[in-house]
């Protein structure tokens, strides 16, 4: 966890159906919710009964509070037009980071999108998890190469809004300011 979100976030299980399991969550005071798809369904039909339950889901959580940002994972890419046609899905633009948005991402296009990265860049999609997975390991290596990878793999990535000072600047040389 984040630092700074150490003491802002709390992780609760509960029934989306139940209105006192939405109280006990604070929903109504809420700033976001994350809704995470059960990625071990055996089937096609059964994935897609699993995403029309997110955007029931969805659609309680909209009605409990209408500016809660949400980050939903859905398993199938063609229930995307759900969420476009909800009318209180705010997908606002990624690039605006002071005005809170709603994301959808759809597990299996990640999954796809990683491998063809990996096809084109060997070690990316390695690469790429290490960075948005969280780990705390010993330093047990023996050999080099394990012990800077082990290492590595104990970093992680933040978003940071930057000052118009460092407007063109280099990437290489921002990385190490």
């Amino acid at each position: 966890t984040h630092p700074q979100l150490a003491n802002s976030i709390t992780f609760l299980t509960g029934n989306i159906d139940s209105e006192s399991d939405l109280e006990r969550a604070r929903v109504d005071a809420a700033l976001g919710v994350f809704i995470f798809a059960n990625k071990d369904l055996p089937t096609v039909e059964e994935e897609h009964q699993h995403d029309l339950r997110v955007i029931a889901s969805v659609l309680t959580l909209k009605s409990f509070n209408n500016d809660l940002q949400l980050f939903v994972q859905i398993l199938r890419p063609e229930n995307y037009e759900f969420f476009a046609a909800m009318p209180d899905w705010n997908p606002g633009a990624l690039a605006d980071i002071h005005s809170p948005t709603d994301q959808v991402v759809c597990v299996t296009e990640l999954l796809a999108a990683l491998l063809a990265v990996s096809s084109a860049v060997p070690g990316a999609s390695t690469l790429l998890t290490n960075l948005y997975s969280t780990h705390n390991l010993p330093d047990v290596a023996e050999e080099r190469w394990l012990r800077e990878y082990v290492s590595g793999m104990c970093n992680e990535a933040y978003t940071a809004e930057l000052t118009p000072g460092f407007a063109e600047w280099p990437f290489n040389k921002l990385v190490i300011h």
